[in-house]
């Protein structure tokens, strides 16, 4: 075990009490180790989101990810309400990964030149809390630690099906099939914490 990596284990073990709720309620447990996410959200900036602001506007490109830790924001498209963004919801996440993809050698496509535009104006309903995170940034580190790749992309899988059981909650049908889909996404990353358990205590033994 490297220094790094024991060092890694530490911070992740000592998270502020902020930061573990955060890991639990926003269900990043279900893909990420707590090692992972920890990363991942130092990565990002934390602030405080005003009630009206604008966090993208339709039509322009698209150079951060975001993430709701606490508020409600509003889709508006063709000056019309398209949709509401609850609390511990990525917003921008689509438009990421296909930078993402686009970024990876032999892609054979400049990531810059193909950046998405917005393609509906999100405004904060309320007042809260928001994440966000640089795509040139973001993609260095998922580029270079694919374990927080994996588990980031399955977490998109997740959010995104938790998403559309929302718009969609009364057609059974369909949230019935969303559920076996996030039930599955969760049940193929769920070991993650326990290879971590295991990792940490073969680190234990190295840092005694």
């Amino acid at each position: 075990m490297t220094v790094k990596l024991l060092i890694d284990y530490y911070e992740a073990d000592h998270m502020p009490d902020e930061m573990n709720l955060l890991y639990r309620h926003g269900h990043f447990c279900h893909t990420f180790s707590k090692v992972q996410f920890n990363r991942f959200f130092k990565l990002g900036r934390r602030r405080e989101l005003a009630k009206g602001e604008v966090i993208m506007r339709a039509g322009q490109p698209q150079t951060k990810l975001y993430y709701t830790e606490r508020g409600e924001c509003t889709a508006m498209a063709n000056r019309r309400e398209v949709g509401n963004i609850l609390s511990h919801r990525f917003v921008g996440e689509i438009s990421f990964l296909q930078y993402l993809k686009n970024s990876k050698p032999g892609a054979g496509v400049s990531p810059c030149d193909s950046r998405a535009r917005a393609s509906a104006t999100v405004i904060a309903k309320k007042g809260g809390v928001i994440w966000e995170w640089d795509h040139e940034d973001l993609t260095r580190l998922l580029l270079e630690e694919m374990d927080i790749s994996n588990a980031f992309q399955s977490y998109c899988a997740f959010d995104l099906g938790m998403k559309l059981m929302a718009v969609n909650d009364q057609k059974t049908g369909l949230s019935t099939y969303l559920q076996a889909k996030v039930t599955t996404v969760a049940k193929n990353v769920g070991n993650k914490n326990e290879r971590e358990e295991g990792e940490r205590d073969q680190a234990d033994k190295v840092g005694n």
